[in-house]
């Protein structure tokens, strides 16, 4: 996985445990 892959995917993964 690229950098901007998992840049991607972490900020996703944070905004499903902010939610």
């Amino acid at each position: 996985m690229n950098a901007n892959a998992s840049m991607i995917v972490n900020a996703y993964a944070k905004s499903i445990v902010n939610d």
